[in-house]
């Protein structure tokens, strides 16, 4: 078998299980301390790769490239997952991990609007199929989770 598939299966099962096991660890460890913790080790572990492979390119990173990757990382780190954990401590993990999943309609919209990028007849029949997915499995009528995580996971 190929190493990518291998690869892949690991980081699905890894990311499948996440809000599981950020739900069971949230009990033990503040919500932020578990989103610093994984993204260090994440980082300890993939940056000597990614230097590796960067001098093997040839490519050398200049003040802009460094302020870029900061700025890119604290929005990414420590704004958005700190609130996905939020989310994930007030609410339901299945509820989180299927609203998460759904972010491909929201980059298909924030292109649309931000990008000018077109949208063809089979894009809008698969953000309504998203959209129903989204309210079928939150239930908005028999909702049991907090609404302060609907919003968390979203923003």
């Amino acid at each position: 078998m190929n190493k990518g598939y291998i690869f892949v299966l690991v980081t699905a099962f890894l990311f499948g299980t996440m809000e599981t096991a950020l739900k069971f660890f949230g009990n033990l460890f503040h919500p932020i301390q578990i989103t610093f913790l994984r993204f260090l080790i994440g980082g300890l572990v993939l940056l000597p790769m990614a230097m590796s492979a960067l001098k093997k390119k040839g490519v050398t990173l200049n003040g802009k490239d460094w302020k870029f990757f900061m700025f890119s990382g604290f929005l990414g780190v420590v704004v958005s997952m700190i609130l996905y954990q939020m989310a994930i401590v007030y609410g339901k993990a299945s509820v989180n991990g299927v609203i998460f999943s759904c972010n491909p309609v929201f980059v298909v919209l924030f292109a649309y609007f931000l990008l000018g990028e077109p949208i063809d007849k089979l894009t809008i029949f698969s953000l309504i199929a998203s959209f129903a997915g989204i309210v079928c499995i939150v239930n908005p009528v028999n909702m049991t989770g907090s609404q302060l995580s609907i919003i968390l996971i979203l923003l």
